[in-house]
C-alpha cells in the first residue's frame, strides 16, 4: 500500500485531473468522484470506509480525515450504484449520477444483536486488556475536548465515584470510592507520575486537550498495578497517532482565565507518526473575603514519535517502538498569605512492543521522570522556604502468552527513586523540630503472575465464564543520607547513609466473570476479591509520632505497611433493539464493594505548628453503593444517564469529608456536528474530624448541595478545514460554597474556539 497522500496535495490533484480530462477526448474521458464520509450524528469523520461501485473492481477507501478519491469510466455512470461501507455503520447505496452531485456522506452508526458484538481492545489499553475485571468508566475525549475544562480535576468533578479536593494554592488531587488522594495511583500512558512524597499527584499539570481518553479503574483489585492503589487507578491515554495535520484551540472564561493549545502531527511515513503539543494557560481567581486573590500559570509541551516497525494485524500482532517526552511548568500564587508553589514535571519515555512466536506479546517500557516542587510562605509569625526533588527511574517489562482457552502474563516493575528535601523555617514555632534536609533514596522492586482461564459455553444463559488468579511481590528498601535535622534551637548533621527501612509483602487476588444472555437481555456477573499492599511514604517517614494520647491504647504511632483486604459484587444488565426502534439501547450496572484496612495512617497539622503528625488506626472500613441506569434512543442520537451513590466510612478523621450520598443526571445529545450536554448532580453533608489546637478532634462540615452545568458545541467541515465552537456553563445555579476562601461551587462560564486542518 502506498503512503497516503498529504491534505495539502489534495487540490493540487483535483486540479490535474479537471485539467487532464479536459484534454482527453470525449469517447475515453474519465469522470472523479471526490467527497466526504461522516457520521451522521457526530459530523466526525469516517476513516477506513470502503467506497467502491457494485459489480466492478473500481474502488477506494477513506482517509484518516474521511476524504476519498475514484476515478470512473463516464459511460457507467448512467446505470453504476455507488456503495459506501464501514463495519461499524449501515451501508450507504446511491446511484452515481446522484452521488456525482454530491460532497458530504452521511453514515449512521449500526446498532447490532448483541450476540454479534465483537469488542477488539485496542493495545495502547493495557490496564484494561491484560488486568483483572474491574468496575471501569472511559472518558473519551469527545466528551471534553473543546470544553471550559482547567484541567483534569475539573473534568473528572461530576463523574460519580469521584472527588477532587482543592488547596488553597489551587492545585488539585483526586479521590476514588471515598479514600484518600494518596490511595490513587494515576499513569500518563502506562506511567506512573504519582510523587514520591507523598503518593500524591496535583491534577492540574496535565493537559486536557492532549488526552485522547482518561480511564478510571475502580476498586482495591487491579493486578498489574495495583501497589498502593487501595481505591483504584487513572490512566491518561494522550493522543500518539492523530486525524489532522493541525489544531489550535483558544478557550476564555470565569477567573479571567485563558488557554491556547497548539498540535501539530505530521506523517512523512505510512507508518511513522510524529505529532508535537505546546500550551499556555492561566487564571486568576479573587479569594472570598476580597483581600486577596489566586493566579495560576502553566506552561505545557509534548511530544511522540511512533515508529511501527511492522505494523500490527487487528491490533495484536506487530512490532513498533514509541518515544515520547512531556514538560510542564506550573506556578501557583496566593497573595492573601504570601504564599507561592512553583511545579516542574518532566517525563522522557520509551516504549517498545513486539509479537513473536516465542515471547509473544511482549512490552518494555523504561522511563526518567522529574518532578519538582517549591513551597514559600510569609506570614506575621514567620517564614517558610520548602523544597522537593524527586527523580524516578523505571522500568517496566511485560510479556502475554495465550494457550487455547488459557492466558498467562507475566511483569517485573523496577524504580529507583531519589527525593532531594530541605525545609528551611524561620519564627514559626518555639521549639523547632523534624528533619530540615535530607537525601532519600528509594528502590523498588515489584513481581506479578496473572493466569486466566477465558472459555466460551456457546449459545444460552450462560455464554461465556472467566476467571483470574494474581500473585504480587513487592520489595522496597528506603534510606536517608546526609540529614540535617533540627533539634531545638540548633541542627545536627549526620552524613553517610542513615535510617533504612526494608519492606516485603505478597499479595493475592482472584476474580470471576460469567456472562450470557437469556432470551433477549444480555447480563454480565463480577466478583473479585483479595489483598493489597501500601508501604509507608516519605511524608509518613519524616512526620513526628502523635504527641496525643487518643484514649484508645491501640492507636500507635508505627512505620508498618497498611494493609487491605477487598471484595466487590458486581451486575451488569442490557439491552440492545433495532435500528427502528425509538429506544435503541438501555443498560444497568450496579456494583457493592467493602475495603477493609490494617494500621491505617492519619496524617495532620495542628494549627500554628507547621510539623507533620501521624498515627496508625488498628481497622477501619469503607463500604459503598453504585448504581447507573443508561438509556439510548432516537438513533442513538440522544443518551440519558442516572447514578447513585453511597458511601460509609468508619472514621472520619482517616478518611475526612468522604461519607456522602450523590446523584447525578445527563442527558447527552449529538447531530450533525452539534452536541448538546446537561448534567445535575446532588452531593449530600460530608463529615471530617480535624484537630485543633490542643490536638483534640472537632468536626467540621461541607454543606449538601446541588447544580447542574451544560455544554454546547458545534463543528463545521469546510474541505480539509473542520472550525468548531462551544460554551460551557457549570455550577449555574452559583451555589457559592467557601472553602479557606475558594468559592468551590459557584458559576463559571467558558468559551471555545478551534480550527482543525
Amino acid at each position: 500500500m502506498s503512503p497516503e497522500k498529504p491534505l495539502r496535495y489534495r487540490y493540487f490533484y483535483r486540479c490535474f485531473w479537471a485539467l487532464l480530462c479536459l484534454l482527453v477526448p470525449a469517447g475515453a474521458q474519465s469522470l472523479i468522484l471526490e467527497g466526504l464520509v461522516i457520521n451522521d450524528q457526530t459530523g466526525q469523520p469516517v476513516a477506513g470506509a470502503s467506497v467502491y461501485l457494485e459489480n466492478t473492481t473500481l474502488g477506494s477507501s477513506t482517509d484518516s480525515s474521511g476524504h476519498f478519491m475514484l476515478r470512473i469510466g463516464a459511460a457507467t455512470a448512467d446505470s453504476a450504484v455507488l456503495i459506501i461501507q464501514h463495519i461499524a455503520y449501515d451501508t450507504l447505496k446511491l446511484i452515481l449520477n446522484e452521488a456525482l452531485t454530491r460532497y458530504r456522506f452521511r453514515l449512521t452508526p449500526l446498532v447490532r444483536p448483541l450476540e454479534k458484538i465483537v469488542v477488539e481492545v485496542p493495545r495502547d489499553r493495557t490496564l484494561l486488556a491484560n488486568d483483572l475485571p474491574a468496575a471501569v468508566t472511559i472518558v473519551e475525549a469527545s466528551e471534553f475536548e473543546g470544553r471550559g475544562y482547567i484541567d483534569l480535576g475539573d473534568l473528572l468533578r461530576t463523574e460519580k465515584s469521584i472527588q477532587i479536593e482543592e488547596d488553597l494554592s489551587g492545585r488539585k488531587s483526586l479521590s476514588l470510592r471515598a479514600g484518600n488522594p494518596e490511595d490513587v495511583v494515576v499513569f500518563y500512558n502506562g506511567l506512573k507520575m504519582n510523587s514520591l512524597y507523598d503518593n500524591v499527584f496535583d491534577l492540574s499539570l496535565l493537559n486536557v486537550e492532549d488526552m485522547r481518553q482518561v480511564e478510571i479503574i475502580k476498586g482495591s483489585n487491579t493486578a498489574l498495578y495495583g501497589a498502593e492503589a487501595f481505591s483504584g487507578v487513572i490512566n491518561i491515554v494522550p493522543r500518539v497517532r492523530q486525524d489532522y495535520t493541525a489544531r489550535f484551540i483558544q478557550k476564555i472564561g470565569s477567573y479571567r482565565s485563558g488557554d491556547w493549545n497548539l498540535q501539530l502531527n505530521y506523517s512523512p511515513l505510512q507508518n511513522l507518526s510524529l505529532n508535537f503539543t505546546v500550551k499556555d494557560a492561566a487564571y486568576k481567581r479573587i479569594l472570598g473575603n476580597r483581600t486577596g486573590f489566586l493566579e495560576n500559570r502553566s506552561r505545557y509541551l509534548s511530544g511522540n514519535i511512533l515508529y511501527e516497525i511492522h505494523p500490527s494485524e487487528n491490533g495484536n500482532r506487530g512490532e513498533s517502538i514509541n518515544l515520547m517526552y512531556m514538560r510542564v511548568d506550573s506556578d501557583h500564587e496566593n497573595n492573601s498569605f504570601v504564599e507561592s508553589i512553583g511545579d516542574e514535571n518532566e517525563i522522557v519515555a520509551l516504549n517498545y512492543k513486539r509479537w513473536s512466536p516465542l515471547w509473544q506479546n511482549m512490552e518494555i517500557s523504561a522511563a526518567r521522570q522529574t518532578l519538582n516542587n517549591n513551597q514559600a510562605l510569609i506570614d506575621l509569625s514567620g517564614t517558610l522556604d520548602r523544597r522537593f526533588a524527586n527523580r524516578r527511574l523505571s522500568l517496566n517489562v511485560q510479556n502475554r502468552y495465550r494457550f487455547s482457552v488459557v492466558e498467562l502474563i507475566s511483569a517485573y516493575q523496577f524504580e529507583d527513586n531519589r527525593l532531594n528535601f530541605s525545609e528551611l523555617r524561620r519564627g514559626l514555632d518555639e521549639n523547632p523540630q523534624g528533619l530540615e534536609a535530607a537525601d532519600i533514596y528509594q528502590q523498588r522492586h515489584g513481581a506479578v503472575v496473572l493466569a486466566r482461564v477465558n472459555t466460551a459455553l456457546g449459545e444460552g444463559p450462560v455464554s461465556r465464564a472467566r476467571v483470574d488468579f494474581s500473585y504480587r511481590y513487592d520489595w522496597i528498601r528506603n534510606s536517608e543520607r546526609d540529614v540535617l535535622e533540627r533539634q531545638g534551637a540548633r541542627s545536627i548533621f549526620y552524613e553517610g547513609e542513615q535510617q533504612v527501612n526494608r519492606w516485603q509483602a505478597g499479595t493475592v487476588k482472584f476474580s470471576t466473570n460469567i456472562g450470557g444472555r437469556a432470551k433477549n437481555l444480555e447480563y454480565d456477573f463480577f466478583m473479585n476479591g483479595g489483598s493489597n499492599i501500601k508501604f509507608p511514604t516519605i511524608f509518613n517517614q519524616i512526620s513526628q509520632p502523635s504527641p496525643y494520647n487518643p484514649g484508645v491504647p491501640e492507636i500507635v504511632a508505627r512505620l508498618l505497611p497498611e494493609k487491605n483486604r477487598s471484595l466487590e459484587v458486581g451486575l451488569s444488565l442490557a439491552q440492545l433493539f433495532d435500528a427502528a426502534a425509538v429506544v435503541n439501547e438501555w443498560k444497568l450496572e450496579f456494583s457493592q464493594f467493602t475495603n477493609t484496612y490494617e494500621n491505617k495512617f492519619r496524617n495532620y497539622y495542628i494549627p500554628g505548628v507547621p510539623l507533620a503528625f501521624y498515627e496508625n488506626v488498628p481497622n477501619a472500613d469503607i463500604r459503598g453503593l453504585e448504581a447507573l441506569w443508561k438509556l439510548v434512543f432516537i438513533r442513538r442520537i440522544m443518551t440519558m444517564e442516572w447514578g447513585a451513590r453511597y458511601y460509609d466510612v468508619s472514621d472520619r478523621a482517616a478518611f475526612p469529608f468522604k461519607n456522602a450520598v450523590s446523584v447525578t443526571a445527563a442527558l447527552n445529545a449529538h447531530y450533525a456536528g452539534y452536541r448538546l450536554q446537561f448534567k445535575g448532580f446532588f452531593e449530600s453533608k460530608r463529615l471530617g474530624w480535624l484537630r485543633d489546637v490542643r490536638g483534640d478532634f472537632v468536626e467540621l462540615r461541607l454543606p449538601s448541595y446541588y447544580n447542574f452545568d451544560a455544554h454546547l458545541s458545534k463543528w463545521y467541515t469546510l474541505g480539509p478545514i473542520r472550525l468548531f465552537a462551544s460554551f460551557s456553563a457549570r455550577n449555574i445555579l452559583n451555589t457559592r460554597t467557601v472553602l479557606e476562601g475558594i468559592a468551590i461551587r459557584d458559576r463559571r462560564l467558558y468559551l471555545g474556539l478551534g480550527v482543525e486542518y
